[in-house]
């Protein structure tokens, strides 16, 4: 899981939008 949250890190740093509040809800 680790592998996963930092790519969704990365995804998070290459949107830099307010939607990635909403997409770590979806991951949680």
């Amino acid at each position: 899981m680790q592998t996963v949250k930092k790519h969704l890190h990365s995804v998070f740093r290459k949107l830099e939008v307010p939607s990635r509040s909403r997409l770590m809800a979806l991951a949680a």
